[in-house]
């Protein structure tokens, strides 16, 4: 029986809906099986407008999801498509109605079996046909009563085989790889803004929990569906770095930096609680156990300028160096395979600006490594072996992200495919997998916040601007107030991050970048002609210009990854820190405004620059002279020689000038919550502003008068997700 195929094709893209499979040019496209199932249904419908409700109802046909995942699936698409030779999109959006697929597509009727170029299926075995003689002379052997019999039995037994043999190929199980979460279901588990990591079992039964409130950390293990959880590392000031079951999931292994000590320990406890016993020092990353009984980690030597892989035993015996590598190219975290014979580890690499972590492949019994994938990520989290050893799951930050999240991707091994699964997850928070390669435990982190303004000399008489929930992105959006009517602010809608305005009432809020890639960080010149932002539209994060209206984009910026950008008051220079010659360190730099003429003004980590407001200086973080970690510094913006330094080390947060240009405005984390201080740069004195307890600020800006402040406050809440194999 004939089985018609569903390949669809169109400008040199092919779809075949029965294997779930999109092609370009004979090169397999990456996409999630909710993406591919939203474009199946847009090319079958192709020409026609598409109501969001029928997309909802049939790519997700029991479960409800909101209208922003199928936004997130759109763009997903956009991008995996690019543009057509016309330079437009493949699906266009149609207002308050739905979207439409625009390209001409051209459906693959015949039958799944060979076609001989007519329209009919030809014969697999084609009738013998008598050799031509051409004048020369055949000799034709006389056959026997027992020769055609022989042949026949002979012949139908290879074709028997033969059959057999194709029958097992297509039936056969295939690897977890390949075949796992080609669909899946995703479910929340537990949300906290407390959750800092979690982990499944390998039975899929448990999930463990690291915990942070204020500055103690604990360690929970839960049943995966029940609410109670169990203490079974009690808090404390120790910091943990990871948690992971032993093959049995009779115990949980964790390591931790305790009592801010800067040497990791790594500890085994009992399932259900019990003594912590101490099984190794000098411990650096999370430990992955193997189902061979068999643990691995990873240990920086700063002394020596290294990093190791090192195994051991269960019980922490028998410790063996099997890798290393420069400590300025070092491992960051590794996971060992369940046969013990290999371990995938993230490195930072020097080969490349636009590839600064890779994926390492390392053989266990020789110590030899390479890199396992040409794939590009900015950063590699955390990676968990399949069970049957054909691959790893892992968390890394894609160079295109268009909300500035994390992802979820399988790898193959040895050969380094890689498919992804889902976006806007936090890969901080670690990756894990059950044994049976049909669960995984990821962490989405999501943002409730208010925007606020209020005079600077009384913080608590609040104006709220504009709410907001579901902001995930993972890198600081930034926001500037260059006129007394307008602020500037970066936000993600619908999966994406795009630079906007709003007046200082909540009123006129209106987009000026709407691409398919990341805008953040936007800086209005002095003139108020033009926006300097970041995005990653060229495959990395590079600085940006464009028309206040945010028409006219053009790439000022080469080389590596830049991470903040800010006008000089003249009006003359800008400023922004990016790689350099070192693939994971930032370095301040100056150019002219068209981003001609770059120098390079530190050779030393440089974080956060803030210009004064008469241009000399510039406020940042920077290690000290002996090498020390990066704290709040003054350069001068001329040379970027050090002038001051002081004993507040790098925030995770900001600072802004006051308008005397001998004040610093420092935001900073205080226990579960943010303070702002004022630091009076002549003799260091600090004095507490505000301080907000259970509550974060993740950006703000000053006024152009120096009166009043925006900022950004609320909570960033940590979902426990469990994606479900559904094939």
């Amino acid at each position: 029986m004939e089985t018609t195929s569903n390949i669809y094709e169109f400008e040199g893209f092919r779809l075949d809906a029965d294997r779930k499979c999109l092609w370009q040019s004979g090169s397999l496209v990456s996409l999630t099986p909710k993406a591919f199932e939203t474009l199946w249904v847009l090319v079958r419908n192709s020409g026609e407008v598409v109501r969001k409700r029928e997309l909802l109802d049939e790519v997700w046909p029991d479960t409800f999801v909101e209208e922003s995942t199928l936004s997130q699936n759109i763009l997903t698409l956009r991008k995996a498509l690019g543009p057509r030779a016309d330079g437009e999109q493949f699906i266009i959006t149609v207002p308050r109605r739905g979207f439409r697929f625009v390209a001409p597509v051209h459906k693959l009727n015949g039958s799944n079996g060979f076609s001989n170029g007519n329209g009919t299926a030809a014969a697999v075995h084609d009738p013998v046909q008598a050799p031509p003689t051409n004048g020369h002379s055949v000799t034709r052997f006389p056959a026997t009563k027992t020769s055609f019999p022989l042949i026949s039995a002979i012949a139908g037994g290879i074709l028997l085989i033969g059959v057999l043999g194709v029958a097992w190929y297509l039936t056969r199980p295939g690897s977890m790889v390949d075949t796992k979460f080609r669909e899946f279901r995703t479910s929340g588990l537990v949300s906290d803004a407390s959750l800092r990591s979690a982990s499944i079992s390998p039975d899929g039964k448990y999930l463990s929990l690291i915990e942070k409130r204020g500055d103690a950390e604990r360690l929970l293990v839960r049943q995966i569906n029940e609410a109670d959880a169990i203490e079974v590392v009690p808090p404390s000031n120790s910091r943990f770095l990871g948690a992971s079951f032993s093959p049995d999931g009779q115990y949980v292994f964790y390591a931790a930096y305790r009592d801010g000590s800067r040497t990791g320990e790594a500890f085994r406890v009992p399932l259900l609680g019990g003594p912590a016993q101490l099984i190794m020092k000098d411990v650096d990353s999370p430990v992955s156990v193997s189902n061979s009984g068999k643990l691995v980690f990873v240990r920086r030597r700063p002394a020596e300028g290294t990093t190791e892989v090192v195994t051991a035993d269960l019980d922490g015996k028998n410790e063996r160096i099997v890798s290393t590598r420069k400590l300025d190219e070092g491992y960051l975290n590794a996971s060992i395979s369940p046969d013990a014979r290999s371990i995938i580890s993230a490195a930072n690499s020097s080969v490349s600006l636009a590839r600064p972590m890779e994926l390492v492949l390392i053989d266990v019994a020789s110590g030899e490594q390479r890199p396992l994938t040409t794939r590009s990520w900015l950063w590699i989290g955390q990676s968990a072996w399949l069970g049957d050893g054909s691959g790893v799951a892992l968390v890394g930050y894609g160079a295109m992200s268009p909300d500035l999240t994390d992802e979820v991707w399988f790898v193959s091994v040895p050969d380094g495919n890689a498919r992804m699964l889902e976006a806007g997850v936090n890969g901080v928070f670690g990756l894990s997998v059950t044994d049976d390669g049909n669960s995984i435990v990821a962490v989405k982190s999501d943002k409730i916040t208010s925007y606020v303004v209020s005079p600077l000399a009384d913080l608590a008489k609040e104006s709220v601007v504009i709410t907001k929930a579901g902001d995930q992105s993972l890198l600081p959006l930034g926001a500037d107030w260059p006129d007394i009517d307008r602020i500037f602010y970066a936000t993600t809608e619908n999966g994406n991050a795009d630079i906007w305005s709003i007046a200082v009432d909540g009123g006129g809020r209106k987009r000026l970048t709407a691409d398919k890639y990341a805008d953040l960080q936007p800086n209005v010149s002095p003139d108020g002609q033009y926006i300097y932002f970041l995005s990653n539209r060229s495959g990395q994060m590079s600085v940006w210009r464009s028309k206040t209206d945010g028409t006219e984009a053009q790439k000022l910026t080469d080389g590596g990854d830049a991470f903040s950008v800010q006008a000089s008051p003249d009006g003359r220079s800008i400023y922004y820190t990016a790689r350099a010659d070192s693939v994971f360190s930032q370095h301040l730099w100056r150019a002219a405004t068209d981003g001609k003429d770059p120098v390079r003004l530190t050779a030393k980590t440089t974080l956060q620059p803030r210009l004064s407001p008469d241009g000399t200086s510039i406020a940042c973080y920077h290690p000290t002279p002996e090498g020390g970690p990066p704290v709040l510094s003054i350069l001068n913006a001329e040379t970027g020689a050090i002038i001051r330094q002081f004993a507040e080390r790098k925030s995770d947060l900001s600072h802004e000038w006051l308008a005397n240009g001998s004040e610093l405005l420092v935001l900073s984390r205080s226990g579960s919550g943010a303070k702002l201080t004022k630091l009076t740069l002549d003799t260091g004195d600090a004095t507490m502003v505000r301080e907000w307890p259970n509550e974060n600020v993740f950006r703000m800006a000053l006024s152009p008068s120096g009166d009043r402040l925006f900022y950004e406050k609320g909570v960033s809440v940590n979902n426990v997700l469990l994606l479900s194999n559904a094939n």
